[in-house]
């Protein structure tokens, strides 16, 4: 014999898709309290690169999770560890390259844009508040 839910227990399914864009939503709102702090403080460019550390952790997990969505719907086990191993190691070399163009130009601005991609990785820590978790 089966129960049946009342229909207010009945949670609707988020789409993975839909949960990648709350998290990135939920990092971008870290780091943007980041940026915020330091234009409290008075520095506007440290509040700029606070934003630019964080978009560069953000933009190429983005760009992970969309390319992984695209290309592996129904694939293999062994397909899908290779396809996440490289784009992984895609997304890491973006997010180096980034961060690493921005201390040799701007070295000043190291601090500040090291604080912006921990608070994107802060932001990661936080989703099991803000999202159900399963």
């Amino acid at each position: 014999m089966q129960h049946e839910l009342p229909q207010n227990c009945v949670r609707a399914r988020v789409s993975p898709r839909a949960n990648s864009l709350k998290i990135a939503g939920i990092q971008l709102v870290c780091v943007v309290l980041a940026a915020l702090a330091w234009v409290l403080l008075g520095k506007w460019t440290s509040g700029v690169f606070t934003l630019v550390g964080g978009l560069a952790l953000i933009v190429p997990t983005l760009l992970l999770a969309i390319y992984l969505y695209a290309t592996l719907t129904n694939a293999s086990p062994k397909r899908l560890a290779l396809q996440f191993c490289l784009g992984e190691l895609a997304k890491l070399t973006v997010t180096a390259l980034v961060l690493g163009l921005v201390m040799v130009k701007q070295p000043a601005a190291l601090f500040p844009l090291l604080s912006g991609f921990g608070a994107a990785v802060i932001g990661t820590w936080c989703v099991p508040l803000f999202m159900p978790v399963d």
